[in-house]
C-alpha cells in the first residue's frame, strides 16, 4: 500500500511573494499493514508563473523528488 499524506501544499503568488510550499509524507506498507517506510518531504519552490502548465510541472517535480528517493524506489 502506498499512502501520500499532504500536510501542506500551497502557493502564494502576488506582488510580494511568488513561492510554493510543500510538506508531505510518503508511507509504504506491506500486505499485513506493517509500515515499511515513512519519509517526510518538505520544501519551498519559486512559482515561475501562474500558468496551469507551470503549476503542474511544479507539482510533478515534488512527486519526482519523493519517488526518485533510493529508499522509496527500492520498496516500489
Amino acid at each position: 500500500m502506498l499512502l501520500v499524506v499532504l500536510k501542506e501544499w500551497k502557493y502564494d503568488y502576488h506582488a510580494f511573494t511568488d513561492n510554493s510550499w510543500y510538506n508531505f509524507d510518503v508511507i509504504i506498507k506491506d500486505a499485513n499493514g506493517n509500515t515499511l517506510i515513512q519519509k517526510n518531504f518538505i520544501g519551498e519552490q519559486d512559482v515561475p508563473s501562474l500558468t496551469v502548465n507551470d503549476l503542474l510541472l511544479l507539482y510533478k517535480a515534488r512527486f519526482e523528488i519523493a519517488f526518485n528517493d533510493p529508499e522509496i524506489t527500492a520498496l516500489l
